[in-house]
């Protein structure tokens, strides 16, 4: 019994070595592990919340800039039907401007127009009548009057003369003068 009694004194011996020296430190060396653990568990807790939350908040910040595309897009319709209003009103003015610059010039040119007829339609009825009617019956055939008044014919010459202006009246200057009155009344006859 002796080595029994012997070999517990060691055993307790080395018990107590090994709860005086080796137990605290490897007590200690497993607090701070599971400090350790416990530590990185909290963190690990804490960035699962913050990405929770910074999915939230991009969730959020995405929506806001959907939001914010579609107003910009719909401000930029209303800008551009605004601005193609503008541009249609605009143009629509300048037709306008250009419809009455074009009246005015047309009848600008009318008048103009109107005005050389008026001076050509004078020279021809003086001309026309009278060179066409000095070629056919203006001017009688044949000889002048004797001196006496008298012609060839039974008919004196004087009013042999006027008979063909009249006749000369109705062939030329006539026509010509109602033909210049019709057309400045615009009438189709």
């Amino acid at each position: 019994m002796s080595t029994f009694i012997g070999q517990l004194a060691g055993f307790a011996v080395i018990v107590f070595l090994l709860w005086r020296y080796v137990v605290p430190p490897v007590r200690k060396l497993m607090t701070d592990r599971q400090k350790a653990v416990q530590q990185e568990l909290d963190e690990a807790a804490e960035a699962a919340k913050r990405l929770e939350e910074a999915s939230q908040a991009h969730a959020k910040a995405l929506e806001e800039a959907k939001a914010e595309a579609q107003r910009i897009i719909e401000e930029a319709r209303a800008d551009a039907e605004r601005i193609a209003e503008q541009l249609r009103e605009q143009a629509d003015a300048e037709v306008e401007r250009i419809k009455v610059q074009g009246a005015k010039q047309v009848e600008l040119l009318r008048a103009q127009l109107v005005r050389q007829l008026r001076q050509d339609l004078g020279y021809e009825s003086v001309q026309r009548p009278v060179n066409w009617c000095a070629s056919m019956s203006l001017i009688p055939r044949g000889n002048p009057p004797p001196s006496t008044g008298s012609w060839t014919s039974s008919t004196p010459w004087r009013h042999q003369r006027r008979t063909s202006s009249i006749r000369c009246w109705r062939r030329c200057a006539r026509p010509a003068a109602w033909r210049w009155v019709t057309w400045c009344s615009g009438s189709t006859r």
